[in-house]
């Protein structure tokens, strides 16, 4: 199990921070944004990369992005729940976020 780069092209649309694999199957990414927050995103593998889902957490502070994604581990949904713009759609744009 592990990571090799084979493409380094990105649909993200915020600055890629870190990301992890859920229990579930899909990646959740934390990116920063340019305007200096955060954004937590759920993704799924496409055929060719990944698609957003939605957003875990949007526009937030840097201690509430990590607190969302360590959360997403295990649980994204929980995490969504928590965050107050946790359902949003990932095509629903954050200051700073460029839509993929």
């Amino acid at each position: 199990g592990r990571i090799r780069a084979l493409w380094m092209g990105s649909r993200l649309g915020g600055i890629l921070e870190d990301f992890l694999f859920s229990a579930d199957g899909h990646v959740v990414s934390l990116q920063s944004t340019t305007d200096g927050r955060y954004a937590v995103l759920e993704h799924e593998w496409r055929k060719f990369g990944l698609g957003a889902l939605r957003f875990l957490a949007r526009g937030v502070a840097r201690d509430e992005a990590l607190a969302c994604f360590e959360k997403a581990l295990e649980n994204p949904a929980a995490a969504a729940a928590d965050s107050k713009d946790g359902a949003a759609a990932a095509d629903s744009q954050a200051p700073g976020y460029q839509k993929e």
